[in-house]
């Protein structure tokens, strides 16, 4: 049987099968690895200033007591709130996991995978005058991404890259944001100030540019039957080279 190039495929932007050197977000999962990224640079550069002042005037101590001055100190491609006691992350934390798989098959080549993507933006353990300072974050983070999220890239990063075309993503969309108080389990008088933020996300199977043969030439014939075998009329053959 001729080789018809199936061995190779691709979701989203992931090609399999997976190189065994590929331990990491960049290969292994485009979508969360780009989505974390962006959001992190655009977080910064339209809110990162006046973050920095805030943080000051509240003074803010991460775990070495030292002043917390960015919006963003550490990415996490899962649901942090499930470790909380058990990992000292660093904060403020933005995070991407999925939830929600449905699969639609479009042609007998080619299928979907629709999912929901939370986003998570986690403030440190605050006190009540630190809210006064800090909370206003948890909207202008909804406000910067629903907004480059509707332009599809950011001037500042990457050079006005097309992120979500590089992240192998067919469709995002911003869904709805929750505002929630996450309780530290070493500290029940305190809590994490969080937003967390669904978008939906559209994947889709695409075939490996370079996958296929190269097409060489066409064999074929036509032949006229009364629908018994042995009365096969042979009418025409033909044979077309590339």
């Amino acid at each position: 049987m001729a080789d018809l190039g199936r061995r190779e495929f691709k979701v989203g932007g992931v090609e399999y099968p997976l190189a065994a050197n590929s331990d990491d977000l960049v290969t292994t999962d485009k979508a969360v690895y780009n989505i974390l990224q962006f959001f992190k640079s655009v977080i910064i550069t339209h809110m990162g200033d006046k973050f920095n002042i805030q943080a000051t005037k509240a003074n803010i101590l991460d775990a070495r007591n030292q002043l917390i001055t960015e919006p963003i100190m550490q990415l996490v491609p899962y649901n942090p709130a499930n470790f909380l006691e058990e990992v000292q992350y660093k904060f403020p934390l933005i995070s991407a996991f999925r939830r929600d798989e449905t699969y639609r098959e479009e042609t007998r080549v080619w299928f979907e995978v629709t999912y929901d993507l939370d986003v998570m933006y986690m403030l440190p353990p605050l006190t009540a005058q630190q809210m006064y300072h800090l909370d206003m974050f948890r909207s202008h983070v909804r406000n910067i991404l629903l907004n480059r999220l509707e332009l599809g890239y950011d001037p500042d990063y990457n050079n006005g890259e097309l992120v979500f075309q590089t992240a192998g993503i067919q469709e995002i969309k911003f869904v709805k944001s929750r505002y929630l108080d996450l309780e530290n389990p070493k500290n029940t008088k305190t809590f994490f100030p969080t937003i967390l933020m669904t978008f939906q996300v559209k994947e889709r199977k695409n075939e490996i540019s370079g996958s296929f043969p190269e097409l060489t030439g066409i064999d074929g014939e036509i032949d006229i039957s009364d629908g018994y075998q042995p009365n096969n009329f042979n009418l025409i053959e033909f044979q077309i080279d590339t």
